[in-house]
C-alpha cells in the first residue's frame, strides 16, 4: 500500500481541485491518500469519498505559521511514503514540512503561468528541494523553466470525463443555437469578454455556466440572449449538444480543464491563445486574439464543420485527457518513486 498525503491550498471549485477529486477518486486499490487543505475543507473536500482523509488546516491570512505545526501533526499521524503539493502556498509549505517531517518522497505540481512577480523567484528555490516536478502542460514546464529556472519536469495532462449521454443543457433549456462557456465568473476568466460577444449575434442563445465574483455584474451586463446556468458538476454531460462553446479567458491558466471538457462532449471549440490552451486544442478547434466574433460566426454559418471539428475534439480528448490515462499515469510515478 502507497500513502500519498496531497498538500493543496483550498478545496474550492477550481481546475486545480477538481483535478485532485478525479485523481484521488480513481487511483488504484493499492494506494490510500489523506488531502490536507490550507484553508478549509470546501465543496471538493465534502465531495471526496469516505476513504479519503480530508484533513483542514484552518490558515488564517497567506502566511499564518500556525499552519506548520498543524500539518506536521497531521503527516506525522498519517505516515505518507510521498507528500505531493499543488498550488503556490501549497509547495511553498511543502518544502518546509519535507525539512521538518522528512517525507520519504515528494512531488511539486506546477499548474499555472499565473502569479504574482515575486512568486517565481520563491519558486525558483523551492521546486529544488522536491524529488520530482510535474507540470499541467508543456507551456507550464516552458514558462517554469524561463522563469523559475526549472530544470526538468513530467508532462500530465488532466483528465476529464467522456460523456455518453446524448441530450445536454440546449436540450434542457430548449434554446437553439447555443453558444456555451464555462468557468468562474471572476476577473479574466472570459465571462464578461463571454457577455459582451453574445451583443452581436442577437439570434443565437449564449449560456454561461459558472459562478463567481462577477455574475452580478455580468447579469447587468447581459442581453436578453444571454442566460446564466449556475454552478453545474458535471460540465462534459452538460455540453453534449452545445452548437459551439467558447473560452475566452486572458489568464496563463496551465492546462484549461473546460476546454478539455467540451472536447470531451464533442463541442467545435473557439478560444483565446493563452497559456496551454493551443497545447489542449491541438488541430481540433479555433484559436482567435482579442476578435472572437469572427470564428463564431463561421462556426455558425458552417454546421459542417462544426460537426468535423467536434468529431475531431472527442477523439483528441478520447486519445489524451481520458481520466483512467491520467490515473495511470501518476500511478506509475508514485509508484517509481518509492521503489
Amino acid at each position: 500500500m502507497i500513502r500519498i498525503a496531497y498538500l493543496i491550498t483550498d478545496l474550492e471549485i477550481g481546475g486545480t481541485e477538481r483535478f485532485l477529486e478525479r485523481l484521488v477518486t480513481h487511483l488504484g486499490p493499492g494506494f490510500q491518500t489523506c488531502v490536507l487543505s490550507l484553508v478549509g475543507e470546501g465543496p471538493v473536500g465534502k465531495r471526496l469519498p469516505g476513504n479519503v482523509e480530508v484533513v483542514s488546516l484552518d490558515m488564517k491570512g497567506k502566511w499564518d505559521a500556525r499552519v506548520i505545526p498543524r500539518a506536521l501533526a497531521a503527516l506525522r499521524k498519517f505516515q505518507p511514503d510521498i507528500l505531493h503539493t499543488l498550488l503556490f502556498h501549497a509547495n511553498v509549505l511543502g518544502r518546509i514540512l519535507d525539512g521538518l517531517a522528512g517525507t520519504p518522497r515528494t512531488i511539486c505540481s506546477l499548474r499555472t503561468q499565473e502569479g504574482k512577480p515575486w512568486y517565481f523567484p520563491v519558486e525558483r528555490h523551492t521546486w529544488t528541494g522536491f524529488d520530482r516536478v510535474v507540470c499541467a502542460s508543456r507551456s507550464v514546464a516552458d514558462h517554469a523553466r524561463k522563469k523559475m529556472g526549472l530544470k526538468e519536469a513530467k508532462i500530465i495532462w488532466n483528465g476529464v470525463p467522456l460523456p455518453r449521454n446524448g441530450k445536454g443543457i440546449k436540450a434542457e433549456l430548449g434554446l437553439d443555437p447555443m453558444v456555451a462557456t464555462a468557468c468562474r465568473l471572476d476577473p479574466g476568466k472570459g465571462g464578461k469578454e463571454f457577455v459582451l460577444l453574445a451583443r452581436s449575434f442577437p439570434g443565437a442563445n449564449f449560456v454561461l455556466l459558472g459562478r463567481g465574483s462577477e455574475e452580478a455584474a455580468l447579469k447587468e451586463m447581459a442581453g436578453p440572449n444571454v442566460r446564466f446556468a449556475g454552478w453545474r458538476d458535471d460540465v462534459s454531460a452538460d455540453l453534449v449538444d452545445v452548437d459551439i462553446f467558447v473560452h475566452a479567458s486572458t489568464l496563463g491558466e496551465g492546462f484549461p480543464n473546460a476546454v478539455a471538457e467540451a472536447m470531451a462532449a464533442g463541442c467545435p471549440v473557439v478560444a483565446t491563445d493563452v497559456g496551454g490552451t493551443r497545447e489542449i486544442l491541438g488541430e481540433t478547434g479555433i484559436l482567435a486574439g482579442s476578435d472572437l466574433e469572427t470564428p463564431v460566426r463561421h462556426l455558425l454559418e458552417n454546421p459542417a464543420k462544426r460537426l468535423r471539428l467536434g468529431h475531431a475534439a472527442r477523439e483528441r480528448a478520447q486519445n489524451h485527457f481520458s481520466i483512467p490515462t491520467m490515473v495511470s499515469t501518476y500511478e506509475s510515478l508514485y509508484r517509481e518513486l518509492v521503489s
